[in-house]
Formats: structure tokens, sequence, C-alpha cells
């Protein structure tokens, strides 16, 4: 199903055919999706607040199941098609090495909420609660707790390289460090008070920060300064991604994309059903996804079609959980 502009009835469809129509609490095999991951064009999983994730390697034609159990989880991230790691509430984690078939459970020596991840080859930041901001040096093997010098919840952590990365959360928070989270800086603009959310940085210098009210923050000085970007969305902007030729998006209640490098941005002729929460690039498609929905673009976002398809898995099969 092809679309600009898509009318109730077509999404209403869509929503069933997705198994998601109705409240997720009167459906055990519901998925409430938190979060999703791509590893380039070989991977991209999909979290489920209730501990399932769903995978695919073929583009999405079909998808495998993983079940991690009880779990309030609420983030996730790749460092290849086979390692993964699950952050959730209370200080939980969850690393797998074998494409998920097991996991591990290190101890992360916190109990707040954890909502963000980053990883860098071997090395992987966590950011949640209360200022908490996690680190690992060896795959999950070990944590530590890094100085962030707030107190303020953090939504989101982005590294460019193993030195240079940002978190930001609520109030207007804004951190940074250059030493690979050693010592962390407080950047945030003085005049901004909103929830922000996600973090897009294309060099040491020049990136993006997204948040609540429409908030689309930019800096060129490595977040020194920033400066507020006009927005089409005045809702909650909840991912940023940039493509390799340079076109910017942003979803939140609409989509946005940018032409010019992040400079202004403009909304395309999606009318989604519902806020979403994640866009990603997987073989050359836009994918973006909201608590209950899954749309691709094969065109730059010119057109979407709904993955009716979407969880209709191949093959089944539970996880290997540390006890």
């Amino acid at each position: 199903m092809r679309f600009g502009r898509p009318g109730r009835h077509a999404w209403y469809l869509a929503l069933l055919m997705l198994g998601a129509y109705g409240p997720a609490r009167a459906q055990p095999e519901g998925c409430w999706i938190r979060d999703v991951a791509s590893y380039g064009d070989e991977a991209t999983w999909v979290l489920c607040e209730n501990g399932r994730i769903y995978k695919t390697e073929d583009g999405g034609r079909t998808w495998a199941i993983l079940r991690l159990g009880e779990l309030r989880a609420r983030a996730l991230r790749l460092g290849s098609p086979i390692h993964a790691i699950v952050a959730g509430a209370e200080g939980v984690l969850l690393l797998s090495d074998d494409g998920g078939a097991s996991w591990r459970r290190p101890e992360s020596g916190v109990r707040s909420h954890l909502n963000s991840i980053a990883v860098r080859g071997e090395k992987i930041w966590v950011a949640g609660h209360e200022g908490t901001i996690l680190h690992s040096a060896d795959n999950g093997r070990s944590w530590r707790l890094q100085p962030s010098l707030t107190r303020n919840n953090l939504e989101g952590i982005w590294f460019l390289d193993g030195q240079h990365g940002w978190a930001a959360g609520w109030n207007g928070t804004i951190l940074r460090t250059a030493d690979g989270g050693a010592s962390w800086e407080n950047v945030s603009p003085g005049n901004i008070y909103q929830t922000l959310t996600a973090i897009w940085f294309r060099t040491p210098e020049e990136g993006w920060v997204v948040g609540i009210g429409g908030l689309i923050l930019h800096t060129a000085d490595g977040g020194s300064s920033w400066s507020r970007l006009p927005s089409p969305d005045p809702g909650w902007l909840r991912s940023i991604l940039f493509t390799p030729d340079g076109t910017g998006y942003i979803a939140g209640e609409k989509i946005l994309a940018s032409y010019d490098g992040g400079k202004s941005w403009q909304p395309l002729a999606f009318d989604a059903p519902e806020a979403l929460l994640a866009i990603v690039l997987h073989r050359g498609r836009l994918w973006v996804f909201g608590p209950h929905t899954l749309a691709t673009s094969s065109d730059g976002g010119a057109s979407w079609e709904l993955a009716a398809n979407l969880f209709e898995a191949k093959s089944r099969r539970g996880a290997t959980l540390p006890t």
C-alpha cells in the first residue's frame, strides 16, 4: 500500500494487520515498540517494552522473535549484526554476542531507569535517569559510573567516535565529553527548558539535538553555543538521522526532512496515526516506527508503504537468559 496522505480507513486496516489495534495491555502478544536499532544493511531489531525483540535480516520480509522474559525494556543498540545490548528500568542491562540466542546480565551498579545507548566498537555508554551515565570499555563485561555532574534525567546519548560524545535530557540539559566520558561538561543552552530526546553529530563541531515542543537545536562549535531552528512540527521530536548523501530526517508527530545540510526543515507528506519514535536507514530505505506502526520509503520520503507483514515471523525462538 503506497500513499502520500493515507485516509483513516487505510490506517485502521493497517493497524489491524499489525496486530496493534486496541490497548496493548489487553493483548499478551502485542508489542509496544520502545526502540529500534539498525546495523547497516545487515540487520534491524525492534524492541518491545514487554521484553520481546523482533529482528529481520532480509529487509523486513521475515521477522524472528526473541523473548527476554519479564523486562521493562527501554533502549536497544547493535554493535554488529550479532552483538546487541538492551537497557531497561531499574538499571537492567542485557547483552548478547550471538544474535540474541543467549544473553548475559551484568551488574550495572545502579537502579535508575536506563533510556539510551551508544556503541563504538567495544566501548558502550548508557544514559538514564538522575544523570546516570554508565560506561563499559570491554564490550559490556564490566561497567563503571561516569561523572555527569547533573541530576537531570538523560534521554539520549550519542558518540561520534570513542572520545567525542554528547548526552541530552530534561530541563534543556546537554552534556559533552572529549575524553570518552572520563569528564563531562555542561553545555546546556541558557534559555531552553524542554526535554531533549535525540542527538546527531556529523563532525566533532557540527550537530543537532531535538526534543519536546518541536525543538531543533544546531551547533557549529561542538556545543559551546546553540541556535534554535524553525520547526514545522510543534510536537515531540524523538529521532534524527542523516543519510550518507547529507539529507536529514526527524521523526515526531510528523516526518521532517532537510535538503540543505540541516539548516532548514520541512514536513513530508505523511499522516502518521500516532507519534513516531524512531527513524532508521536500512538497505537504502527509510523505516519509521511508532508504538504500533512501521512504514518504509524507498524514494527518500516522497512516498511511503505500510509494512503489512510486520512481525509475521517465519521463525520463532526464545532466548537463553542469565539466572
